[in-house]
């Protein structure tokens, strides 16, 4: 079945309203979007998996002449023995695609942080192995060199989940990719070479204490310097700012972006781990605020910063000391409050949305209770940026990051009691509204799912590399950037 993406304009106008619609209205949606999207990935990996076996089989002859020049095999069964058993790495990726295949068609990757993070995780590898795949046929048909191994000399090698590689280079070259995509051929790396310097720097110091907003100004000088904008062709603005107006209101704040007479909880959609900064940057640079942080992406020297709020994940982390702080800083700083509120980064090759976790329901009903009596109201402040992910895949030629209405935490209708986990977000209205308003500003509803094409892009790839050495030539097979941008029709 495909997605019927116009039924979320009507959606986007009720949630921009800032009323609550029907439940079912949510549910329904949100069910329907999780079973097309988990169709188009078993579609699209299902026919990766066949358009590479089929291209081997045609090969074959190909390759019983590159390793055969001579004419022909000494015996019948050194043929049979050359046909079934290729070369080491070849056989070791065909396996990794099978085993991954394999486990995103048997897993339900919404049920849970550990299935999300394996499907996303699973995912991406599938896809960085089928280019390495792709690659090493298109350099059968095309007599060029292919790097062998033996068995025992195999191992894959990885400096990060998800971009490992059975060749150290490729290895380090598939991370950044992951980290920047299209790091290689922009001026990116140099575009955010002061956050790299400052976060890099915070890391080796034991006496330094990570500064949120330095930290979030040195990653606005990816859009700054204009590196932000080597994504497209033309001019203009790379990031535009929308509703921000309310950060003047009176009502909100003792003066404009000042000191806070309600506790506003910032609720951003994740789009890129790193890409995000730089247009948050834009929207938030006058604002004195607090962020919820991740210890995976933050040095330990941020624990110490009080307005950096660490969130452990996992089993046996109590959640107590970090909505105490939380109240504190909402409460007794009266300063703004950012977390992510859908966690994660999305497929490069799809722009999905990600689960909207259930730690920021824990946040507002802790917070809703603490207030009881001071006169405070808390407020949810959804944040979407419309769409990084899009726009470094081509599609879109800017990004878009908009500060919706804030939502009052009395306004919003009370979550099943008790949680009924067999429910889209097990039943919660909050939960709800906001996974469906940032679907509604995601790319994909504008642009839908495109099936990504590996060969089609090794062939281009191929076509297209560089004469002259430089640093995107030294791949030896493409990205997974690659494989994600609008191909030139």
């Amino acid at each position: 079945m495909s997605f019927d993406w116009h039924r979320l304009e009507t959606i986007r106008v009720l949630l921009q309203s800032g009323t609550f619609p029907e439940s079912s209205l949510l549910i329904q949606t949100l069910t329907d979007y999780r079973r097309s999207f988990d169709e188009q990935i078993r579609g699209d990996l299902a026919r990766t998996v066949r358009q590479l076996s089929d291209w081997a089989t045609e090969l074959m002859p190909i390759r019983h002449r590159r390793f055969f020049p001579q004419g022909n095999p000494k015996t019948a069964q050194d043929l049979d023995a050359f046909q079934s058993q290729p070369d080491s790495i070849t056989q070791a990726l065909c396996k990794d695609l099978e085993a991954n295949h394999r486990l995103l068609v048997q897993t339900d990757s919404w049920s849970g942080n550990r299935q999300e993070r394996e499907c996303w995780l699973a995912v991406q590898q599938f896809f960085t192995d089928a280019l390495a795949l792709a690659d090493r046929l298109y350099r059968w048909e095309n007599n060029l060199p292919i790097h062998t191994r033996t068995s025992s000399e195999l191992m894959k090698r990885g400096f990060a989940e998800s971009a490992t590689s059975y060749d150290r280079f490729q290895a380090v070259a598939n991370l950044i990719d992951h980290v920047l995509p299209g790091g290689w051929n922009l001026k990116l790396l140099y575009g955010m070479a002061p956050w790299l310097w400052y976060n890099g720097w915070m890391r080796v110091t034991s006496w330094s204490i990570l500064q949120w907003t330095r930290f979030l100004e040195r990653a606005g000088f990816m859009v700054e310097s204009g590196a932000l904008g080597e994504y497209r062709e033309g001019d203009g603005p790379v990031v535009h700012v929308r509703g921000d107006e309310w950060l003047s209101d009176s009502y909100f704040f003792e003066s404009p972006r000042g000191r806070t007479r309600h506790n506003l909880i910032l609720a951003m959609s994740h789009r890129h781990s790193i890409l995000d900064f730089g247009p948050l940057h834009e929207a938030l640079h006058d604002l004195d605020h607090a962020v919820w942080g991740n210890e995976t992406y933050f040095p330990p020297s941020a624990e110490r910063n009080p307005n950096i709020v660490f969130v452990r994940s996992g089993a046996g982390h109590s959640m107590e000391p970090t909505l105490a702080q939380s109240a504190g800083i909402l409460m007794d700083a009266r300063m703004p409050l950012l977390l992510a509120a859908d966690g994660g980064g999305p497929y490069l090759m799809y722009g999905q949305q990600m689960r909207v976790k259930r730690g920021i329901r824990m946040l507002v009903d802790y917070v809703h209770q603490r207030s009881q009596g001071t006169g405070r109201k808390t407020y949810i402040v959804p944040i979407t940026l419309d769409d990084v992910v899009f726009y470094v895949r081509g599609f879109d030629p800017s990004i878009t990051v908009t500060l919706h209405r804030p939502i009052c935490s009395d306004d919003i209708p009370l979550p099943l009691d008790p949680p009924d986990p067999q429910q889209i977000n097990w039943g919660d209205p909050l939960l709800n509204h906001l996974e469906c308003l940032y679907l509604c500003h995601t790319g994909q509803v504008r642009h839908g799912w495109q099936s990504p094409d590996v060969i089609e892009t090794v062939r281009r790839a191929h076509e297209q590399r560089p004469r002259r050495l430089k640093l995107s030539s030294l791949k030896s097979h493409p990205s997974l950037y690659d494989l994600s941008r609008r191909i030139p029709s």
